[in-house]
């Protein structure tokens, strides 16, 4: 299966059940496409902070544009084009930009809590 990222709908980023703000989510592969364990997604995020959340699943985020910063624990890193970050499950993160900046993150399917 082929998909081309831009044509793949791009929804609000909720934590805790609130909108996040400058921040955007598209869903590329999931359980829904068929996907066994995986799920890739992309995040878009423009001049903007997301709050500190954790989950109860891993991640793999792989920065395909810009610079920004990414909270691990207590801990901002900085973040550009072809690092690559692994945040271990139940583990407090957050993603912070002042301009365009662009990333995948891969995470297990049980992180898929879409309806």
């Amino acid at each position: 299966m082929k998909k081309y990222s831009d044509d793949v709908a791009r929804e609000d980023m909720e934590v805790d059940g609130l909108t996040v703000k400058g921040v955007k989510i598209q869903w590329l592969f999931s359980k829904r496409e068929g996907t066994r364990d995986i799920t890739m997604r992309k995040f878009t995020m423009d001049s903007t902070t997301t709050p500190n959340h954790r989950h109860p699943w891993e991640h793999i985020i792989y920065i395909l544009r810009g610079k920004g910063k990414i909270k691990i624990k207590e801990e901002w890193l900085d973040a550009e084009k072809d690092d690559v970050f692994f945040i271990p499950e139940d583990t407090p993160h957050g993603y912070s930009c002042e301009e365009l900046f662009v990333f995948i993150c891969v995470i297990p399917n049980i992180g898929d809590t879409r309806k």
